[in-house]
């Protein structure tokens, strides 16, 4: 059985009071003829679940700052890509931000590819855009590694 339960209404139903960010509250699911509804309770208001209960639980309002990241829409990072290919010394921030897109599914790791001199390139795809990417495969010292970290976070967040 599938239900659709909305998201929190951010509202007590007993007080009418708006839930703040960060405060706890409790929810409850009741069940009335074959529908689910969902009802929020401030902590002050919560006397225990009603009768007609399905299920209830306690949870925390997130706070207004997200602990996560925000980062920029894929195709701005694929712009990024590309612009940092015209900087060589950037080249270590390139291979880390190519990375980054792989993890996050933008761009497809089809493998390594030896070079002459010994180093080594990454074949990277983009579905998107059928573009094929050749990115050598700078490993980035840890003190330059934070310069990177600090660098992609200002462009990218």
């Amino acid at each position: 059985m599938d239900f659709d339960i909305q998201r929190c209404s951010r509202q007590c139903s007993q007080s009418g009071r708006l839930i703040e960010p960060g405060e706890a509250y409790y929810s409850v699911l009741l069940g009335d003829s074959g529908a689910v509804t969902r009802v929020d309770y401030a902590t002050e208001t919560w006397d225990g679940p009603p009768e007609s209960y399905v299920g209830w639980w306690k949870a925390r309002l997130p706070g207004g700052k997200s602990r996560k990241p925000t980062w920029a829409p894929n195709d701005v990072m694929l712009q990024l890509l590309n612009s940092l290919e015209e900087q060589p010394d950037q080249a270590d921030a390139r291979f880390v931000l190519s990375l980054l897109l792989v993890r996050r599914r933008v761009l497809r790791l089809d493998g390594y590819e030896r070079q002459d001199d010994g180093s080594e390139v990454a074949l990277l795809h983009c579905a998107k855009s059928s573009t094929d990417y050749r990115i050598p495969s700078v490993k980035p010292t840890a003190e330059r590694m934070k310069v990177i970290q600090e660098q992609l976070a200002g462009l990218l967040q």
